[in-house]
Parts: structure tokens; sequence; C-alpha cells
């Protein structure tokens, strides 16, 4: 969450920000597989999270995007039908993913699929997607057209891969857990990370997979280390804030328009200065997000927004 207001504040022409962007999102996505997996999906487990995911993010994002529209958008609802909608395409198209991994969820379990298959089955769905992904942008204007937009289809498409990677993970983490995380595989992913952000080209098919590692392998290091420190903690609580501050932070964008800030932050792009100065814009806005959410706790409009008790 850190990462996407980041991004959203710091300018287009940021290098550290096109280094972010490469692991961002698929880092996203990744965490959503890894949660939404589970070995035994049943009937009743299905229920739950598909209330959840109705009630708690499928309704928020409708609600919050249509306040939006009306706010800074003329109420012009055809932003519905555009493949970003206005930035609020990430919640829509995970729910988008629950109810495609659902019913091969499901089957597993019914099925008692072992879990060798079931990898054989999402490296299958993995390649065919981007297979699909290819042949559609090489010979079709789907993309183009307003089911696609309607759907978000080449989000949905473009990370189905990285939502796939997280479930696989998942069960090796369920069978070989911390044996997963190792030096020798952050020094391998590290090194491949940086040699393909400057190389480029077809090492860059991999780059996102590798940032991932890393990104994982850090922050459970220091979870190890740091588990009851307040920094530890704040992550946390950030973590578990993540779709209110998501839906709302667009609001609080406009600030950084304010010419005095925006040439602030221009004149910072690429320097040593971009990272705390963009950091700092980022953390003001969470914070400013936190104390929406607390007022709207404090005169009862949080349950009407949000699909949940406070």
């Amino acid at each position: 969450m850190l990462l996407v207001v980041y991004s959203h504040v710091c300018s287009s022409s940021s290098s550290l920000n096109s280094i972010f962007l490469t692991t961002r999102m698929p880092l996203f996505f990744f965490i959503s597989g890894f949660f939404m997996y589970s070995v035994e999906y049943n009937a009743q487990l299905i229920w739950r999270r598909t209330k959840n995911r109705i009630c708690k993010q499928l309704y928020p994002t409708i609600i919050i995007f249509s306040i939006f529209i009306i706010a800074f958008y003329n109420h012009d609802f055809s932003y519905i039908f555009h493949e970003y909608k206005i930035g609020y395409w990430f919640t829509y198209v995970s729910v988008l993913y629950f109810f495609t991994l659902v019913p091969i969820l499901y089957l597993f379990t019914k099925y008692k699929i072992r879990s060798k298959v079931r990898i054989i089955v999402f490296v299958f769905l993995m390649v065919s997607t981007l297979i699909l992904h290819h042949l559609i942008v090489q010979h079709t204007s789907f993309l183009t057209s307003k089911l696609s937009g309607l759907l978000s289809f080449d989000h949905y498409i473009s990370y189905f891969r990285y939502l796939i990677c997280g479930c696989v993970f998942r069960i090796f983490w369920n069978k070989y857990n911390a044996q997963l995380m190792n030096w020798v595989g952050f020094i391998v992913c590290a090194a491949y990370f940086i040699v393909s952000i400057c190389v480029g080209g077809i090492l860059s098919l991999f780059t996102a997979f590798a940032g991932i590692y890393v990104m994982l392998f850090t922050f459970y290091k220091l979870s190890n280390y740091f588990f009851k420190h307040i920094t530890f903690r704040a992550f946390s609580f950030v973590g578990s804030m993540t779709l209110e501050i998501y839906l709302l932070h667009y609001f609080l964008l406009s600030f950084k328009e304010i010419p005095g800030i925006r040439h602030l932050i221009n004149s910072t792009t690429n320097t040593l200065w971009e990272f705390p100065v963009v950091a700092t814009a980022s953390i003001l806005i969470i914070l400013f997000c936190l104390l929406i959410v607390w007022l709207l706790r404090s005169i009862k409009i949080y349950p009407l927004l949000f699909g949940k008790n406070n």
C-alpha cells in the first residue's frame, strides 16, 4: 500500500518509481493468491469468503467509486467501462479473481486432488492465460471494446499469473514453510532483479517474480527480529487498513497539484531527495486516510460505506 500511494504521488519520470512499478502490483496479486488459496475449500468456506468479498470489498469499491465520480467527474458513470476505472480497477479485478478460482479450488477439495496435480493445473492456467493474452493483443480488437473495459480485462489477464504464483507458493509454503526463505534464493533473485532492470529485454519477463521474492524474504527476516517492534506493528496496522487507504487516497491526491507542492516533488525527481520527500508525502496521505476512517466511525457512517462494523 505504501508503494501504491508513493507511485501515485511521484513524478511519472521518476526512475525509482519505475523500479517500484515492476513489482508493486504483481506483489499485491501474489499476496492475494497466497491468502486466497486453501487446502480445504468446502461449501462453508466458499459461502463465508463470497459474502466477505461482496460485502466487504466489492460493495465499498462501488460506493466509494460512485462518490468519487460524482465529486470529481461530473456524474459521468461511463468510466465504469474504462479499463482503469479512474484507478479503482484493483479491488474490482481482485473480486473477479476470487470468483474465477472458487470453482477450481472447490473441485480440488471435492475430488481430493493431490498437491502435485494442483501445481500442474495452476501452471497450465498460467501458461494458457499468457498465450490467450498474446493472441488477443495480436489478433483481435477486444481490449478496446466496452465489455473488456467493463471487466478491466487487460489488467485481469495481465496479472493473473501472479495470483496463480501466489497459490503455488502457498502450496509449497504449507509443506516446506521457512525452507523457502533462504539466503541463496535471496541473493540469486536480488542479482537477477538488478541485472534485468539494467539489461531489460527477455530478462524482464521474470523481473517481477524476482522482486516479489526479495520483498517477501526481506519482510520475513525483519519480522523475526521486529515482531514486537512499533515499526512492525505500524506496517501490520497499515496492512489491515489497505482497502480503506486504497479507496480513500484518490480523494487526497489532488493536494499534489498545488503549485508549491508540485514544484517540490518535481524538483526532487531522480535526486537523493526524491525518496524522503515523496515517502513523507505518501505517509501523510495515508495518515489522513486513517483520520478520515476514524471520523467516519465516530459519526457512524463507516458501516454504510465499507459494509462492515467498526
